[in-house]
């Protein structure tokens, strides 16, 4: 089955549950918004990113006390260098994880 992902038709939640029961996640122990609360917490902990830009991405946001349900910015630039710098972090943490071989048969 190929996927046709476009910004007219982006990936949707149903897609993102049925790959995970695909790769046999278990909903009880993680979902797509699990997977979005660790990627916006290590986004902000660890990558230093500004909380608005986090919260401007699709999904993300929170509405919060300071009035950010009022501001309309879209945070563009930041958020595009936030996605980079993921991907980067990301590729890091693969590149240094050793695969763990099973014997088969």
């Amino acid at each position: 089955m190929a996927w046709k992902v476009s910004a007219e038709r982006p990936v949707g939640d149903d897609t993102l549950r049925a790959t995970l029961q695909t790769l046999r996640y278990d909903p009880t122990v993680q979902t797509v918004r699990g997977f979005l609360a660790t990627a916006r917490t290590m986004v902000r902990e660890r990558l230093k990113v500004d909380p608005a830009a986090i919260s401007r991405l699709p999904g993300a946001y929170v509405e919060g006390q300071n009035g950010e349900v009022y501001d309309r910015a879209e945070y563009v630039g930041e958020r595009v260098l936030m996605i980079q710098r993921w991907a980067d972090y990301l590729d890091k943490l693969a590149a240094s994880v050793e695969i763990a071989q099973f014997k088969t048969g």
